[in-house]
Formats: structure tokens, C-alpha cells, sequence
């Protein structure tokens, strides 16, 4: 009988830790989250687990990195950017990959997968160009997940398309893939 259960999944969700400013009336990552999952009270923000769908939109969200998500989290991300590759090695662009995304990109795109498109806050995807990299991309799950993470990814992606523009880069550095 154990064998016919449904196999069980680990779904991860998101923490609240104390540098969370809902006492100082932030409620970014509330006003971000797609799926009503957050909440606040006077001095915190809670996680509904039953509403939340992991999809992390809510790490980008929040100025003071205050939501702490596992594997996914801004650390995680971070890490990604600032990874020093080989110079002895040629090094393909980043491209953040939402976990849902069904995709094969060979050795043109080196992935990192995240939980959704959504959460790549632009600081990283300009993190990655000041970093070194010659491009990086974005690319959304080719699913209607729900989470709406394309949309919030195409957004940041024009923003720092925008940014480059005005500096006299060339915009084509920032690439939304679908």
C-alpha cells in the first residue's frame, strides 16, 4: 500500500528574520508576493505555508534581505554572481534559470537554477556585468505557473536594459530568454 501513495516532495518556504522592518510599515514583500502568502502584524511578517507556492518573488522583494530562503535566497544568488570562473576557461554568460523552465542551452548559457524568474532582483543581474560577465539572461519557466514570474522578470530585465542604455553600454548585455 506504501507504493501506491503519491511520491512525498520537499517543498521549501521562505523565513522572516529579524532584520524585517514590518515594525517601520514595510510591506514590500507582501505587496510583492502573487499568491496572498505573506501577512503582517505590527512588529512582523508571517508565512502562510498553505498559500505560499515557493516561488521566491518575495526575496527579491525585500530591501533588507530579511527573507531568507533555502537554496534560492539573495546568499544563494550572491554566490552565483560572484563566482570566479577559470580564466583559463572560457566562460559562457549566466543565465538564471526558473526551476520549471524546461530548457537546453548547451555550453552557450551557464544556468543557475532558481525558484523563479521572478525573484532575480536587478542588483544581480547588474551584480553579474560589474562582475565580469560578458551577458547575462533570464529565463522564465515556458508554463503558466501562476507566480506571474515573467512578467516581473521582464520588467527588471528593461530596467537594467534601460540602465545600460544610459551609461552607453550596450543593452543587448541583459537578455530575457523564453
Amino acid at each position: 500500500a506504501l507504493f501506491t501513495l503519491p511520491p512525498v516532495q520537499y517543498q521549501a518556504a521562505p523565513t522572516i528574520s529579524d532584520a524585517c522592518q514590518a515594525s517601520e510599515g514595510c510591506r514590500l514583500c507582501i505587496s510583492a508576493c502573487p499568491h496572498d502568502a505573506l501577512s503582517a502584524n505590527a512588529a512582523t511578517v508571517t508565512v502562510d505555508r498553505a498559500n505560499c507556492r515557493s516561488c521566491g518573488i518575495c526575496v527579491a522583494a525585500c530591501p533588507q534581505r530579511a527573507v531568507e530562503f533555502p537554496g534560492y535566497g539573495a546568499a544563494a544568488i550572491e554566490a552565483q554572481v560572484t563566482y570566479d570562473p577559470d580564466p583559463e576557461i572560457p566562460a559562457a554568460p549566466l543565465l538564471f534559470a526558473c526551476r520549471k523552465a524546461t530548457y537546453d542551452v548547451g555550453g552557450e548559457w551557464r544556468p543557475v537554477p532558481i525558484a523563479c524568474a521572478g525573484m532575480v532582483p536587478a542588483s544581480a543581474l547588474l551584480a553579474a556585468l560589474a562582475n565580469g560577465e560578458k551577458n547575462v539572461g533570464v529565463l522564465a519557466c515556458r508554463t503558466d505557473c501562476g507566480n506571474g514570474g515573467y512578467e516581473v522578470a521582464k520588467e527588471r530585465v528593461e530596467y537594467c536594459r534601460e540602465l545600460l542604455s544610459a551609461a552607453g553600454e550596450n543593452p543587448d548585455r541583459v537578455q530575457i530568454l523564453e
